[in-house]
């Protein structure tokens, strides 16, 4: 997900906001019943023609059956982290954390990741 996305200017955006009063959400009980052991979703699409798409997924990508590759969570970490770090921090925070093990004390690693705006 992308932080962007549900910024102000997204969520007031007219076509967003026609599309949102259609969708329903609700809780489906199969996917219910398997939480916590997994993180499934349901979602059924029906077209205006009648047309209907309905997709499931028990265990989606990035739970520990399906599990991120290791540029993926560097491609999240960056996509997230660059909401209040510059790309220093970053390089930093992600040296840190492939090397952990090695840190004499986690403030070095709450260190490179403080936001670069002390205000957020």
């Amino acid at each position: 997900s992308n932080p962007g996305s549900y910024g102000p200017d997204r969520l007031s955006d007219p076509l967003i906001r026609a599309f949102s009063d259609r969708a329903e959400l609700y809780v489906d009980e199969e996917v219910e019943a398997a939480y916590p052991a997994h993180f499934g979703a349901r979602v059924s699409i029906e077209l205006r023609n009648g047309q209907k798409y309905v997709g499931y997924e028990l265990s989606p990508h990035g739970t520990p059956e399906h599990p991120c590759t290791y540029q993926e969570l560097i491609q999240k970490f960056n996509r997230l982290a660059k909401v209040t770090c510059n790309e220093a921090q970053m390089r930093t925070a992600i040296e840190q954390i492939s090397h952990i093990e090695l840190l004499e004390n986690i403030r070095q690693l709450s260190s490179a990741l403080r936001p670069k705006n002390p205000a957020i």
